[in-house]
């Protein structure tokens, strides 16, 4: 639900707002402690209740999630580097 609202509040908000970059960065950071907790408490749960090949695909996607995550924690890092360069030429 947080997740959601976040995004639903970065929806209505112009792109090139300094509070847009810092929700985005409070959606980084809730998207990543979600996958912490998802990895703590619910992978056990679904490794006791699925085969061992159903709990690979699900810990791949997990995985996954947060590797998208990271990366896009990265692209917005160089994009703001890029546009500091751009206003200082």
């Amino acid at each position: 639900k947080e997740l959601r609202a976040t995004l639903a509040e970065l929806d209505a908000m112009p792109k090139n707002d300094q509070a847009f970059s810092e929700k985005l960065t409070e959606l980084q950071k809730a998207f990543r402690q979600h996958a912490r907790d998802e990895k703590k408490e619910l992978l056990p749960a679904v490794q006791r209740a699925l085969s061992d090949e159903q709990v690979q695909d699900v810990t791949e996607k997990m995985e996954a999630g947060v590797a998208e995550a990271e990366q896009a924690k990265q692209d917005e890092a160089e994009q703001r580097r890029a546009k500091a360069r751009q206003e200082r030429e």
